[in-house]
């Protein structure tokens, strides 16, 4: 779901090629379109110079992004390490849940090969501008500008893998039947600021759910077998959270979205 959102110069921009004050109701005094104006060009430099910052995390972030192999241990843990929250909630400037990235370990640049086959279904957040990033280095300077603003934004410094034991993704569907997935595992919270792991946790095993609700006339319907896969991504979500709620006040992930 897409959200329409102006910024303050944006609104002055409008405000001023209209000549009207959107905050009294009626038309600007020079005063007034002058005040505006000066808002307007301080919000741009600080929004070039927030750009600007982000733009030069990101070449240290995309370096890190290529190690975090190296760091994560392709074996699972067993015993939760809590989170440091009072930096978290520094870090990420909220004192609330915030949502950060996500990779399956198998997904990682440089991760051996292993028995089982990258998870790309667990990717969520800017993760995907790192991939892009790599992946289409000919793309135009313009959409390169903005996965590396991406890249290098709050929003892209904390990173939560997923690291199997044992898993599996639903087989055999054919509705109404279908063979349930499974994982059991761990999570590892990366920071790649720092390129530390910042806390680990355990997962309890889940899996599919015994049935699936499936209308095939209901919006955004889709197919059965998606209906599957789609629940047990749900499924696998909420256990993640499950275990971030154990090690943190601040950290949380939405791998599937609103629909």
């Amino acid at each position: 779901m897409t959200f329409l959102k102006l910024t303050t110069a944006a609104v002055a921009a409008l405000s001023l090629g209209t000549g009207c004050c959107c905050c009294c109701g009626g038309s600007m005094t020079p005063e007034e379109r002058a005040a505006w104006e000066q808002e307007r060009r301080a919000q741009e430099a600080a929004d070039a110079a927030e750009r600007g910052i982000a733009m030069a995390k990101a070449t240290d972030r995309e370096k890190a992004w290529n190690q975090v192999h190296k760091l994560v241990r392709s074996q699972p843990v067993t015993e939760a390490t809590s989170c440091p929250d009072d930096k978290l909630e520094m870090d990420l400037d909220s004192p609330f849940r915030e949502e950060i990235m996500t990779s399956d370990y198998y997904a990682l640049p440089n991760a051996k090969k292993g028995k089982y086959e990258p998870w790309e279904f667990f990717d969520s957040g800017d993760i995907e501008s790192f991939r892009r990033w790599q992946k289409y280095p000919n793309d135009s300077n313009s959409t390169r500008d903005l996965w590396q603003e991406k890249m290098g934004g709050k929003d892209a410094r904390f990173l939560v893998v997923l690291v199997p034991s044992a898993r599996a993704v639903p087989t055999d569907i054919n509705d109404p039947t279908y063979v349930g997935g499974y994982f059991e595992g761990s999570i590892d919270v990366v920071d790649l600021d720092e390129g530390t792991i910042l806390c680990r946790a355990p997962i309890a095993r889940t899996s599919s759910s015994s049935s699936v609700d499936y209308d095939p006339d209901g919006l955004l319907a889709g197919t059965y077998a998606e209906a599957v896969q789609r629940d047990f991504e749900e499924n696998l979500e909420d256990a993640v959270n499950e275990a971030l709620r154990g090690i943190s006040d601040h950290l949380a992930v939405n791998t599937v979205g609103f629909f």
